[in-house]
């Protein structure tokens, strides 16, 4: 019955985040360790507060995931193979258009994941007062960070192009988001 009423999973005390939408499990997880009213000063509404907005961020992501995730998914394995392409490609003129084909593919992706974010920082709205950018930034930082190192151990050693472009794709999607 908590589930119903709470609309939450799983509660836990593991990992570094408060919610977490879990789409492989299809199950949101709170973790309210993390939660910043859990330190004195905070009144009992600041925390209802607290765990609606994160409870309605984590559902927003397995709404989203519904609806998109396959496709998301899809664009990702497909950027995978074409990196894989790239790291056995010895043709330097090859090698440029398969990096370009890479950046294209990754931007695909990234539009996805920034639309999640801002889909589900749009409605569950932070009790930090983070605004909807900061949290959107942060969070699509967090999946560049693990795309990239993927990309890398799928190329196997380090390659300067594709850290080039690593690095001005993240700076041009930093400043897109800002906008």
């Amino acid at each position: 019955m908590w589930k119903d009423i709470l609309k939450v999973d799983e509660f836990t005390s593991e990992g570094g985040f408060k919610g977490l939408y879990d789409p492989k499990e299809d199950k949101v997880k709170v973790n309210l360790d993390r939660f910043k009213t859990v330190a004195e000063g905070y009144d009992d509404i600041e925390r209802v507060v607290e765990f609606a907005n994160v409870v309605t961020h984590e559902l927003s992501h397995r709404e989203y995931s519904k609806e998109l995730n396959e496709e998301m998914n899809k664009t990702l394995d497909e950027l995978f193979e074409i990196v894989k392409k790239y790291a056995q490609e010895t043709e330097l003129n090859n090698k440029q258009k398969t990096l370009k084909l890479i950046e294209e593919k990754y931007k695909i992706w990234l539009n996805y994941a920034i639309i999640n974010e801002s889909f589900a920082f749009g409605s569950g709205k932070s009790f930090e007062r983070l605004s909807h950018l900061d949290g959107t930034r942060s969070s699509v930082r967090f999946v560049m960070g693990q795309v990239n190192e993927h990309l890398r151990k799928l190329i196997g050693k380090k390659d300067k192009q594709l850290e080039i472009m690593l690095g001005d794709l993240y700076s041009e999607v930093m400043r897109a988001i800002k906008k």
